[in-house]
């Protein structure tokens, strides 16, 4: 596990190996992340008290679950085991959560950990709603808000050098393997 953080670019070749290693049935990753949770503590010592898998709405990449603590309710987000792409994705989305933190365009991104789990998982604040792509026809008062956010995301100032990607999309040849593999 401890060697995801070095993944080459074509990563997608080893996609078979990986996927006999960590084929794991979804409710087998619940209880995995349960005896993690207990285990490391990444919460601190507030009580768990529900863990609950989210519909995947559209994803390909990751598995969500919605935990219920004695201090609030958060998300952990963790890879598909069979979607190698998303080992390494995870790291560059807690990265670029943190960067636009400030802007408060996104859920709060809690905690990474890249090791201690059987793949990686990312805590971040639990947001009530539903995603928009769930929505058949958005009202107009929706509509408006996704226009705002839009116009509030479009404000904030980054660099590409502060966009981490390090390993899924930073060149062509590697960006048309990994949409090739998802697809």
């Amino acid at each position: 596990k401890q060697n995801f953080k070095k993944l080459p670019t074509a990563c997608c070749d080893a996609t078979i190996i990986l996927t006999t290693i960590y084929k794991m049935e979804k409710d087998s990753i619940q209880q995995s992340l349960q005896e993690y949770l207990n285990t490391y503590k990444p919460l601190g010592q507030y009580g768990i008290s529900e863990i609950i898998r989210l519909a995947d709405g559209k994803s390909t990449n990751h598995l969500n679950y919605k935990i219920i603590t004695s201090n609030g309710i958060i998300v952990a987000r963790t890879t598909k085991p069979e979607n190698l792409v998303s080992y390494t994705n995870l790291a560059d989305e807690f990265t670029i959560l943190k960067l636009i933190d400030k802007y408060d365009i996104g859920p709060k991104a809690l905690w990474i950990d890249l090791e201690n789990y059987r793949c990686p998982v990312l805590f971040e604040e639990y947001i009530e709603g539903n995603a928009l792509a769930e929505i058949a026809s958005p009202a107009e008062k929706l509509f408006n808000a996704c226009i705002d956010l839009l116009v509030k995301t479009s404000e904030v100032r980054l660099s590409q050098s502060q966009f981490p990607f390090k390993y899924t999309y930073t060149t062509y040849a590697t960006n048309f393997r990994t949409w090739k593999f998802r697809m």
